[in-house]
């Protein structure tokens, strides 16, 4: 699979940071990794919805979604294995920047505020309890 063999390209060059966030968006390893058994719990354990904008969707459709993306950042970090912890700030900042361009392309004014508020906490959740999931 393009896949499979992208991750491999990935793992053997070092996987730089920015070839890592582009496989999480990419849908060939997506692909992948569904027909590995893999599937996206959508934003974990957290709502799939932010001020009424979509974010995540469990399942093993194709979404590139702030939830998706980030939930196939953290698969591939487990199986290319080695990834820094520079590789799981840039995951976590991929989310919140994504979370922040959804509620941006559908809300406006003050309650665009809240949402990047909301977006920002969403982030630090992350930061502070999403280490538990990130396996080096």
């Amino acid at each position: 699979m393009r896949g499979e063999a992208m991750a491999a390209s990935w793992r053997v060059a070092g996987c730089p940071v920015s070839g890592f966030l582009a496989l999480a968006r990419d849908r060939d390893v997506h692909d992948w990794l569904v027909a590995t058994g893999w599937q996206s719990d959508g934003s974990s354990a957290s709502t799939d919805l932010v001020m009424g904008v979509r974010i995540g969707r469990p399942g093993v459709e194709w979404a590139d979604r702030a939830a998706d993306d980030h939930d196939r950042a953290y698969e591939i970090s487990r199986r290319l294995g080695g990834l820094s912890r520079a590789h799981r700030r840039a995951a976590d900042d991929l989310y919140r920047d994504l979370v922040i361009a959804a509620l941006e392309a559908h809300i406006e004014g003050p309650l665009l505020r809240l949402g990047r508020l909301r977006a920002h906490i969403r982030y630090a959740g992350l930061r502070l309890g999403g280490w538990w999931s990130w396996r080096p």
